[in-house]
């Protein structure tokens, strides 16, 4: 009886910590505007994970690419270049852009708010 209530105990915890993980994407916000090939943070909190990280570009619900993978598990902000993912694909400037943080070999994770990519306007137009 004792043995049968510790193993349930146990079981408990395990399920408990488990369910517990979770990440929150903090930036981008909400309606940011991001644009094309300039530097940007992307950052994010967690609860209770231990594992490496991947970062993924969603367009309207799809997964275009990845931005970076086996991000340690102490790191909390990936510098990113917009519009840079690991294989090469060219991004267009739209309004339903998403990123997703994942803690690798589980299914743990977060996605940021709906934001925007535009295209990086020069300074120095001339006429």
């Amino acid at each position: 009886m004792r043995k049968t209530l510790f193993l349930t105990l146990i079981l408990c915890l395990c399920f408990s910590y488990k369910f517990s993980q979770s990440i929150t994407v903090d930036s981008p916000t909400k309606g940011e505007n991001w644009k094309l090939g300039t530097l940007k943070k992307i950052i994010w909190t967690t609860t209770s994970t231990t594992g490496k990280f991947k970062i993924t570009l969603w367009l309207d619900g799809d997964q275009l690419g990845v931005i970076a993978k086996d991000i340690d598990p102490d790191k909390r902000t990936k510098l990113w270049e917009v519009g840079k993912l690991l294989l090469p694909l060219k991004i267009r400037p739209a309004d339903l852009f998403q990123i997703k943080v994942k803690e690798q070999g589980t299914s743990t994770a977060g996605f940021s708010a709906i934001f925007k990519i535009t295209m990086k306007v020069e300074e120095n137009y001339q006429q």
